[in-house]
């Protein structure tokens, strides 16, 4: 496996790693950041609004809303991945919390 960029094509890299939450999450707090998470992907995207944004898309090309629908559910159900990934955020102490974990 390559090492990626993520900054190189944002978007276009799988940047899915094996993360220990709570030591990242304990290590950040002790060097003085804020830790938000982590949460379930499913629970993080529908807080960034992807229900709304497949229903978007689905209404601007109706020949994908088979398939819009079944990469929103793969995203975020329980059963696929929506509880199998995670999301956790860290800040700095003043910073404002970030999306969908205000």
């Amino acid at each position: 496996m390559a090492l990626a960029n993520p900054f190189d094509a944002p978007g276009a890299h799988d940047l899915t790693a094996h993360v220990d939450f709570a030591t990242l999450g304990g290590m950040a707090e002790l060097s003085g950041a804020k830790v938000y998470g982590p949460v379930g992907q499913g629970d993080f995207l529908g807080l960034l609004g992807i229900a709304d944004r497949a229903a978007s898309l689905a209404r601007a090309h109706p020949d994908r809303g088979p398939e819009l629908a079944e990469a929103h559910h793969r995203l975020t159900h329980p059963s696929e991945m929506g509880a199998l990934f995670r999301a956790m955020a860290l800040t700095g102490m003043g910073w404002p919390d970030p999306a969908a974990f205000g």
